[in-house]
């Protein structure tokens, strides 16, 4: 019985021995799998972290992790982008890379972090290098769990280049900004379709208006005046086609209907591919220009019709060469020369010989006097008579008045000039002066005329010690013709008279009327007595011809008086006298005769 008891235990035991050492041999197999799927995980592990570290140490941006206000682990391309070695930088406290403006923030933004509080995971900011460069990054940071304690891990990317380039755009922009605002011109943009997009502060003032959107979105036309939409039409089209037309004037019309004058320049606006997108306009208020160009265009008209209208001849000569640089077209009825031939020539053409050495003294003069007072206006101004030569071969005299001025577009000094013709005035004074000299009724020397030849003749005489001969002629039966016929006839008789003696003379002679029928003979440089006695012969033959006077034949004859120099007379009284004295004698003689003077002492008395 005992040991049928003791067998059902044994196998009881033996069972559980034998599920025991099943369990443990599972054990063991699962342990051995735990260890070796542990040491892999720990493999895979080390080989993760080592391939971590060789991505972070290989990345262009620049990585990190801060805890403690202190980096604990940077990489190659944080050196690079600060310029510190990474001892230093994990050396460092503080912040001392972050740019002086923007540490502070950057500091408050780790300490929010640290605390578990929300912050800004990216932002740009500016980082000073170890050799004081300035670099701008983008930064990107997170909040992590590192060794059981908070910390920042951030990237940074240098995106230096690209703040430049932004900066520059701004500046640029800034720059257009200003320029567009600050030009005198109207800037304004449109469409292809000519819908306005944008318009400057001047374009909006210019238009008449207050606000942008007053303009934005309107076509262009509705501020040109409808004369010349077609214009603008076809200019932009010709633009489009390639055809660059320059600027162009247009008549605008502000928001008030009044009207103003614009010169635009328009240029095409185009994408990065080249394609036309819309029209970019720069419009000047000409408005002025254009009235003062209309004022000038009535005043050249004028001016015109003035210079060509008016008989006297405006021009302009440069002192310096001495050639006109203008002549009115009036010179061609002064002198018979075009404008162009006459500034062809130099000075000097213009001018007889006589008149140009007059005319350079006085430019000489002039110029002097005008370097000395070129301040005080209107300082040097001359009237002066000259003789020009005509294109016929003719001369014309004028008068010239001149003014000196210097031009202040090439600074050069000119002769301003009004020259007029004096030909009338120069006829008239003429005939003045023949008057005052000669006698009216026979146009023969009178008695001033003939004593100033006697002088000049006298003095010759003394000069050359060759004699000279003084003639007193007096008109026999004289008194009757005129009494008989009336003084018409008696002056018709003096004319003829007086013509028949110059007839007898030498053009060297001079006869003379000294009142009623009394005549003076002047014979300067008389070789011999007889000389004088011959002409005497002359004179008496030609009087003693009938004169034909109304169909009437009239007679006369006359009486001559001879006195010759210095022997008859030292001076102009004597010798006068001693002729008149000679033809008493003729006279007393019965007339048609002539006589020489003879002294008181000489009772003979020669007779022709």
């Amino acid at each position: 019985m005992g040991s049928m008891a003791a067998g059902p235990f044994l196998v009881l035991f033996s069972s559980t021995l034998l599920l025991v050492c099943v369990l443990l041999l599972f054990e063991r197999r699962r342990l051995l799998k735990f260890i070796r799927e542990e040491a892999l995980a720990k493999s895979a592990l080390g080989e993760s972290i080592v391939r971590f570290h060789m991505i972070v140490e290989s990345s262009a941006a620049a990585t990190y992790v801060f805890r403690g206000g202190r980096f604990v682990m940077v990489n190659a391309s944080m050196e690079a982008i600060t310029g510190y070695s990474r001892e230093e930088l994990l050396a460092m406290k503080g912040l001392e890379h972050i740019h002086p403006d923007h540490r502070p923030a950057a500091l408050e933004r780790n300490a929010v972090r640290e605390r578990g509080e929300s912050a800004p995971t990216r932002y740009e900011l500016k980082l000073l290098t170890k050799s004081g460069d300035i670099r701008w990054v983008d930064f990107t940071a997170r909040t992590v769990l590192f060794d059981g304690e908070v910390c920042t891990v951030g990237s940074a990317f240098d995106i230096t280049s690209r703040k430049k380039a932004e900066e520059a755009l701004k500046e640029r922009e800034r720059l257009w900004r200003t320029m567009v605002e600050t030009s005198p011109d109207g800037i304004a943009t449109a469409t292809l379709d000519g819908v306005v997009t944008s318009v400057s502060k001047r374009c909006i003032e210019m238009w008449g208006y207050d606000e942008p959107d007053e303009l934005v979105g309107r076509h262009m036309l509705e501020f040109v005046e409808a004369g010349c939409h077609d214009k603008a039409r076809h200019f932009l089209g010709e633009m489009l086609k390639g055809n660059y037309t320059g600027p162009a004037e247009y008549l605008m019309v502000r928001r008030d209907g009044s009207s103003f004058y614009v010169e635009a320049n328009a240029e095409i606006l185009r994408d990065d591919s080249g394609k036309p997108t819309g029209f970019f306009f720069a419009e000047r208020d000409v408005t002025d220009r254009k009235q003062a160009e209309e004022a000038l265009r009535e005043s050249e008209a004028k001016y015109r019709f003035l210079t060509e209208s008016m008989k006297d001849v405006i021009w302009t000569l440069d002192v310096a060469t001495l050639r006109f640089v203008y002549v009115s077209p009036s010179v061609e009825r002064l002198r018979g020369y075009t404008p162009e031939e006459i500034m062809a020539e130099p000075l000097d053409a213009a001018l007889t010989p006589e008149s140009a050495a007059l005319v350079r003294r006085q430019i000489d003069e002039g110029m002097k006097k005008f370097t000395k007072n070129e301040n005080i206006p209107n300082s040097v101004f001359h009237t002066e008579v000259v003789e020009q030569p005509r294109k016929d071969g003719t001369t014309v005299w004028t008068e010239v008045v001149t003014g000196y001025w210097r031009n202040p577009r090439n600074g050069r000094i000119e002769i301003h000039g009004v020259t007029r013709d004096i030909s009338e005035r120069k006829e008239v004074e003429a005939k003045i002066a023949h008057m005052a000299q000669h006698d009216p009724l026979t146009g023969l020397p009178n008695r001033a005329l003939f004593a100033d030849r006697l002088e000049r003749a006298l003095a010759a005489s003394r000069r050359s010690g060759i004699p000279t001969a003084l003639m007193f002629l007096d008109l026999d039966q004289f008194k009757p013709v005129n009494d008989t016929y009336g003084h018409a006839v008696g002056d018709v008789l003096l004319q003829q008279a007086a013509e028949r003696m110059k007839s007898a003379l030498r053009a060297s002679d001079t006869v003379g009327r000294i009142g009623g029928d009394e005549f003076v003979v002047l014979l300067p440089a008389v070789e011999r007595r007889e000389d004088a006695i011959h002409v005497a012969e002359m004179l008496l033959a030609v009087l003693r011809e009938p004169f034909s006077i109304e169909r009437r034949s009239v007679e006369i004859s006359c009486s001559i008086g001879i006195a010759i120099h210095p022997e008859d007379g030292r001076d102009e009284i004597e010798l006068a006298k001693n002729a008149d004295t000679a033809m008493y004698w003729a006279k007393r003689d019965g007339g048609d005769c002539a006589r020489l003077f003879r002294t008181a002492s000489d009772v003979s008395v020669a007779t022709l």
